[in-house]
């Protein structure tokens, strides 16, 4: 029986909390923490931006991000904090509306329509971001996907004195659809165009700091028996398209985290993956 008990408290140790304490770690604002937790930011914004910048034949035509495990939690923290550095720069004025806005801002209003729809909504939110693109918006992340995310947790995981829900209706957290702003009840607000010279230049209607996902699409995979992965909807919206991936595991000891990419497994995910990148 001691025997059982302490293979079962080894198994819980190595894979639960190996796995799920980094992630507690990055969230919780702690002083051994932040220093590190700004290198990563500070490490991967710079990378995103230049790849954002490019200027030459290497330049990407967009960019999709794919993350595992405790990378969906980083990633989603640099995606968030890069779109503030890119939502309100436009360089040309529309010569009418921005129809694919309203369409977006339409699911925001309405999320509930968005199961029946998911496919309408996820071509809107290309279209928008291909709107955007024709106004002179830099903004390249057309997909986030995340794989055996342990971002679903994340209101398990944040040590803030500010509910998660909380910092979601304040937009500090993107959620998709995008969060309504409280005040005009919609996803986007009127900006301007970039100045030139000293006059700005007719308005552009721009998504507002928490509208990330208004352009980005997000897909979320993860097996049935990962422990750590899990559907990312019931945190982040309706929008997210959660993909399970059926997979064989005894049930006192779930797996599968690691073996996505593994194609010796035959319940890998590499074809839900693949799909997802809408190559």
């Amino acid at each position: 029986m001691s025997f059982i008990v302490g293979s079962v408290t080894s198994f819980v140790k190595s894979s639960f909390l190996n796995s799920l304490g980094d992630v507690a770690r990055y969230l919780t604002p702690e002083p051994d923490n932040i220093a590190e937790r700004n290198n990563i930011r500070q490490q991967g914004i710079t990378f995103l931006k230049k790849l954002h910048e490019l200027n030459n034949r290497s330049k990407p035509d967009r960019i999709i991000v794919v993350a595992h495990s405790l990378g969906t939690v980083v990633a989603y923290d640099l995606l968030r904090l890069l779109w503030t550095d890119y939502n309100e720069i436009y360089t040309k004025a529309p010569t009418g509306k921005q129809p694919l806005l309203d369409v977006v801002d339409g699911f925001a209003k309405a999320p509930s329509t968005i199961a029946a729809n998911s496919d309408v909504f996820a071509q809107a939110q290309y279209q928008c971001w291909e709107e955007a693109q024709t106004l002179g918006n830099p903004w390249l992340i057309t997909d986030f996907i995340t794989v055996g995310a342990a971002l679903n947790a994340i209101d398990y995981f944040m040590v803030s004195h500010v509910p998660t829900a909380k910092l979601i209706e304040e937009r500090e957290l993107p959620v998709c659809p995008p969060e309504l702003d409280s005040k005009d009840q919609s996803i986007y607000y009127r900006g301007h165009i970039e100045k030139t010279g000293a006059k700005r230049r007719p308005g552009v209607n721009v998504l507002n700091h928490g509208a990330m996902f208004g352009m980005t699409r997000w897909a979320n995979i993860y097996f049935s028996s990962d422990f750590v992965g899990g559907s990312m909807q019931r945190v982040f919206g309706k929008g997210v398209k959660d993909l399970v991936v059926k997979r064989k595991s005894a049930w006192f000891y779930p797996g599968g985290h690691t073996h996505y990419w593994d194609t010796k497994d035959k319940d890998n995910a590499l074809r839900e993956i693949v799909e997802a990148m809408k190559l």
